[in-house]
């Protein structure tokens, strides 16, 4: 069974996040807020990033830093 993990980041400026992944080429949206997972499972996510399997990573803010949200059991990026 997949599900959604969260894992703890040190990022607390949203600005510099997005600023970040634009540096690093990643393709990342705010649109809709929804990460998708396993068998139609969504959570909520400040910024998205989709992926070709249409399983998407997030990060969310938690009141105290952006955590990554993702369903790992799909994790595609060579990073």
């Amino acid at each position: 069974m997949s599900h959604f993990s969260k894992i703890k980041t040190a990022l607390k400026d949203l600005d510099l996040l997005k600023q970040s992944l634009n540096d690093l080429a990643i393709k990342w949206y705010v649109k809709d807020n929804i990460v998708k997972g396993y068998k139609d499972q969504i959570t909520f996510a400040n910024i998205v990033i989709p992926q070709n399997n249409n399983y998407d990573i997030g990060f969310v803010w938690n009141g105290v830093e952006y955590q990554l949200v993702a369903d790992l059991q799909f994790w595609q990026q060579p990073w």
